[in-house]
């Protein structure tokens, strides 16, 4: 028995060495500030533990309390002085997005990883500026923040709809009034995004905009996919008190709904699938 609590023994030690001799080395910056990062982005880095070195905005002054408040980040008003720095690996980008366009580039050209919130740009010119960039200069690891693509609930509904023949969906994403940005880059390209995800390209059959006197506007979108066709009604005409975001999907065997608005209450707004509860929001 002695010998067999030395044998144990003996494994744990080498299990907890090898676990504290892997030391991530890897560094990161963050190019942006605003509300939505310091909400949104920023928390679920430090939740990781992602280690940060920078954080990168406009403004000397916030730059200095950006080094004050975060322990171990250096703030700087210098997206060169990141981009010059060997040490950092990747650059996560939530800046204004007028912006995106020539952070993203200056980023793939130094060759470092990049994660940046839609809209990555502002139309086709820049998207293929910026596609032919990453073949250009090697290929660097891209990702936009279009979170639907990886929540869990959608590898599920994937999964589901594997096994089914699509045949149509119902999608409504209602919001209150968005003064403040471009709802159609901000807001609709979630749901956009989603569907050609989930479905595949699409053509527009049908797009109307019904503006409403208060400044809410409402795009009634159909698409037509391979073999599916897809109603949306995308709009900032409702009320963010009841906002809500669902969508039907019609097979051949039965209807799959998603729902974040009946989860609300439960943690982070979660997603249902059919009632079924996601602690993960979209």
């Amino acid at each position: 028995m002695d010998y067999l609590n030395k044998v144990i023994g003996r494994y744990r030690n080498i299990r907890s060495m090898k676990a504290l001799e892997k030391v991530y080395n890897h560094q990161y910056a963050l190019v942006g500030i605003g509300n939505h990062c310091m909400s949104n982005l920023l928390p679920v880095i430090q939740h990781l533990q992602i280690p940060l070195k920078y954080i990168c905005c406009t403004s000397e002054k916030k730059a200095a309390l950006i080094t004050k408040k975060y322990r171990g980040v250096e703030g700087t008003n210098s997206l060169q002085q990141i981009l010059d720095d060997e040490a950092v690996d990747g650059v996560f980008v939530a800046a204004s997005p007028r912006a995106h366009y020539g952070i993203a580039k200056e980023v793939i050209k130094s060759g470092k990883a990049l994660f940046i919130e839609k809209p990555p740009c502002r139309n086709n010119d820049e998207l293929n500026s910026l596609i032919d960039s990453t073949r250009l200069y090697g290929g660097v690891s891209l990702v936009v923040g279009l979170q639907r693509r990886f929540a869990p609930a959608t590898r599920i509904l994937q999964k589901r709809l594997k096994k089914e023949h699509v045949l149509h969906y119902h999608y409504c994403y209602l919001t209150g009034l968005y003064p403040e940005g471009d709802a159609m880059t901000d807001l609709f390209i979630h749901p956009i995004d989603y569907v050609l995800f989930l479905f595949g390209k699409a053509e527009i059959v049908s797009a109307n905009m019904v503006k409403a006197s208060d400044g809410g506007n409402t795009l009634l979108l159909t698409l037509q996919h391979k073999s599916v066709l897809g109603m949306l009604e995308l709009s900032t005409a409702y009320s963010w008190n009841d906002a809500r975001e669902t969508l039907n999907i019609n097979t051949n065997k039965d209807v799959s709904s998603t729902d974040s608005e009946r989860c609300k209450g439960s943690v982070n707004d979660a997603l249902c699938i059919d009632g079924r509860f996601f602690g993960n929001r979209w």
